[in-house]
């Protein structure tokens, strides 16, 4: 019983490790290179990092942060739709030009035949 408890307990342990590392810190850390991107100087970084140093505003800065990293997946996933796409397309398109070639050398090879009369 007891190593039955001490597994539950690894368990949510390490759920609750995995859950804080994708829904706060990735997010969070992920929102400041976001932001830092379009600072200017270092001071202007200091004073921006020391202004939310709060926990609603590091809370916001997380929900920011899964919502641009969320935001950037779907673009990525989008793209990579779209090129699968054309991609599909362009191969359905050699596929019929393939058979209008071939319906052409028909064509082209029955009017070289010799007439017999």
């Amino acid at each position: 019983m007891a190593m039955k408890a001490c597994h539950v307990l690894q368990f949510f342990l390490r759920l609750s490790f995995v859950l804080s590392v994708w829904l706060l810190i990735i997010p969070f850390i992920t929102f400041w290179i976001w932001r830092l991107a379009f600072v200017r100087s270092f001071v202007e970084a200091q004073r921006l990092f020391l202004s939310h140093i709060s926990t609603t505003i590091i809370l916001t800065d997380c929900l920011h942060g899964f919502l641009l990293s969320a935001s950037i997946v779907f673009i990525f996933l989008g793209a990579t739709s779209l090129r699968d796409y054309f991609r599909h397309l362009r191969e359905i398109g050699g596929v019929i030009l393939t058979e209008k070639m071939k319906q052409t050398e028909m064509v082209l090879v029955f009017a070289r035949r010799p007439r017999t009369s």
